[in-house]
């Protein structure tokens, strides 16, 4: 069973949050596409296509995303 929500919005909105709640810089992109590669960083997975998930709303709203998770790129540097 998925427990993981995939929502490009939310999961933008929920790493904003979480920022803010623990008084940390918004690294991530605010719109959710790599400044590198250009993928949605909050894509949910297709299957069918071979395409991986990326950030669930959940993990954005529990830790601190500070690069991509398809390209590899540092949003910190």
């Amino acid at each position: 069973m998925n427990d993981k929500t995939y929502d490009p919005i939310k999961a933008a909105a929920a790493q904003k949050a979480h920022c803010d709640e623990i008084e940390a810089p918004h690294f991530a992109p605010s719109d959710g596409l790599c400044y590198s590669c250009g993928a949605n960083i909050y894509r949910a997975p297709d299957p069918q296509h071979n395409i991986s998930p990326g950030i669930s709303v959940e993990q954005a709203s529990t830790r601190l995303v500070t690069g991509c998770p398809f390209c590899h790129y540092s949003f910190v540097e």
